[in-house]
């Protein structure tokens, strides 16, 4: 028998570290300049509750999650320094402070600010992060956005044409400053999804 799949806002927190694996799985290598411990980074994505989440789930586990407020982006503005000092002590949080605001990024007007998609890896190729993008597209709608904005950094080719695919069209690379040269981002691509429109 076929369990179901289903799309939601959120996850319960009981949830929260699965999501938070599955974060790290996507992102701890870049997220490691600013938190360099992976228990650190765990327990602090799990802790971000105001994350907003898209989820997939079948029977209760979290398949994957698109992150659309910020798990890269606007970390900066998801942990308080008082968070961060509790973990890290006051040198790590005024590092991860200081790291993760130059990571930050701004979503424009009529503009939904997509931090990506993250797939469990033994759950690829379902079309479960087609499913979530439709889940995003139409939030996107309900906040009256034009359009999905991607930023892909260091990604591999690979990774860019995977959006491209469910139909992400480059905008422009983006020009980085000297102190994303030095956290290792050489370039980044703006990928842009216009968000659908119903039908009259």
């Amino acid at each position: 028998m076929l369990e179901t799949i289903h799309y939601q806002l959120g996850v319960p927190s009981a949830r929260r570290m699965h999501v938070a694996l599955l974060a790290e799985q996507a992102l701890g290598e870049k997220l490691a300049l600013a938190i360099p411990g992976r228990d650190a980074r765990l327990l602090l994505l799990a802790e971000a509750c105001d994350l907003q989440l898209a989820a997939v789930v079948q029977r209760e586990r979290v398949l994957g999650v698109a992150s659309f407020h910020s798990v890269l982006g606007g970390l900066s503005r998801e942990f308080p320094f008082r968070r961060l000092y509790a973990r890290l002590g006051l040198v790590g949080a005024l590092r991860a402070r200081l790291v993760l605001s130059l990571l930050g990024r701004r979503e424009a007007p009529a503009e939904l600010l997509l931090d990506g998609l993250i797939i469990a890896r033994n759950a690829r190729g379902r079309g479960l992060g087609r499913g979530l993008l439709s889940r995003v597209d139409q939030i996107a709608r309900a906040q009256g956005c034009s359009e999905i904005r991607l930023d892909v950094v260091e990604a591999p080719d690979e990774a860019r044409l995977d959006y491209e695919r469910l139909g992400f069209v480059p905008r422009a690379a983006l020009a980085r400053s000297r102190f994303w040269r030095l956290l290792g981002f050489n370039h980044a691509t703006s990928l842009v999804l216009k968000v659908q429109r119903p039908e009259l």
